[in-house]
């Protein structure tokens, strides 16, 4: 499955120079009413601007952009005017996102693709901050999972026993877990969480819950054999396992058999694949749940996010053309000098004038 959405790169020239300066006056704007708290006019035009850029965006039919201009129309309608400390958050959020924008048209344009999913660390940072749901990072891999069903050993202890038992798995597996929320001992703490995984998978069998325990560990060994990132998104997808380990040691066998959340596995499926796993158990889970394949890896989605973070293709021409002039001015005060005159002394580089730099 490729990551690239289909667009018309046609009607996105079309727009593009009116759509980049719609979305720099907007941030102009915005910058003004930073200083100007109490202007309203201001904040309306940067809300007009906005609402100009999202219908814009609607007409070109571009994935990503549409819910990140979504989710900047929503926090800039919910900025009071006045002195207030939670504006400041709300203001530094939204020059993050005036930023992104052009970034990834930019992106669009020069690689004539569309990867929508790149957006989605950008598009949480203002859900969270509005204490909406966070979008997962299977958002757009295009794929339901299947119902499965295997033969797999199960050891059946006393409901005593298998409270006690999950018990200390679930103490097991948090013990590795919290290493890996702190980012230490990644490797070895991934180790223990796999094992209490796979214990898990033997006390469940081939139960609904014991087809998760299999998938977990197979999805967390990858992710630690192929030093995938672990991102924030991930961490709360590996602490998710342990509230569903929770589940286990309070209701019992009662929730072998319930269907985990599709969601759940959706996302451990998707990490699977994105790993580029080639061991036999990965490729078994893979089989088994016919899941596409991926035509991008972590390390190439990785390349491509620090892509969008830095200067755009504007603002290195900007630049560029700030130290010609400061070089043709040097150059000409040199030409001008007479020979019989003392040298320059060093005295550093010639101060440049601000300029405003193109989004």
């Amino acid at each position: 499955m490729s990551a690239n959405e289909a667009f018309n790169i046609a009607s996105l020239k079309m727009v593009h120079d009116e759509l980049l300066a719609t979305i720099e006056q907007s941030a102009l704007r915005l910058e003004q009413f930073a200083g100007d708290r109490t202007n309203g006019e201001l904040l309306q035009n940067c809300i007009e601007g906005v609402r100009q850029i999202r219908g814009t965006l609607s007409l070109i039919q571009l994935k990503g952009v549409d819910l990140l201009a979504d989710e900047l129309l929503e926090h800039i309608n919910d900025i009071t005017l006045g002195d207030n400390p939670a504006t400041d958050k709300k203001l530094e959020l939204l020059t993050s996102a005036f930023f992104m924008l052009p970034r990834y048209l930019e992106f669009c344009l020069q690689t004539s693709r569309s990867m929508a999913l790149l957006l989605i660390p950008h598009i949480n940072e203002l859900r969270q901050a509005r204490k909406a749901p966070l979008l997962p990072e299977s958002f757009y891999f295009n794929y339901e999972p299947l119902k499965i069903s295997r033969t797999a050993q199960q050891t059946a202890p006393s409901q005593e026993n298998l409270t006690a038992l999950v018990r200390r798995l679930r103490h097991m597996y948090q013990a590795g877990l919290l290493k890996v929320l702190q980012g230490s001992q990644i490797k070895p703490s991934f180790g223990i969480m796999c094992r209490a995984l796979e214990r898990l998978e033997s006390v469940c069998g081939a139960t609904a819950l014991g087809n998760l325990w299999w998938l977990a560990n197979a999805s967390l060994t990858s992710v630690s054999e192929e030093n995938l990132r672990i991102t924030k998104s991930r961490k709360m997808l590996f602490s998710s396992l342990d509230r569903e380990i929770k589940r286990l040691q309070f209701e019992g066998a009662a929730v072998m058999n319930r269907a985990p959340d599709t969601a759940l596995v959706k996302e451990l499926l998707y990490l699977l694949t994105l790993s580029k796993s080639s061991t036999d158990k990965s490729k078994e889970v893979i089989s088994a749940y016919a899941v596409p394949s991926l035509s991008y890896s972590d390390k190439e989605l990785a390349r491509e996010m620090e892509f969008l973070r830095g200067p755009s293709v504007n603002t290195i021409n900007s630049m560029a053309a700030v130290l010609t002039d400061e070089l043709h001015s040097t150059k000409n005060i040199l030409e001008r000098r007479s020979p019989l005159e003392p040298p320059l002394r060093w005295q550093g580089f010639p101060k440049m004038s601000w300029l405003k730099l193109n989004l």
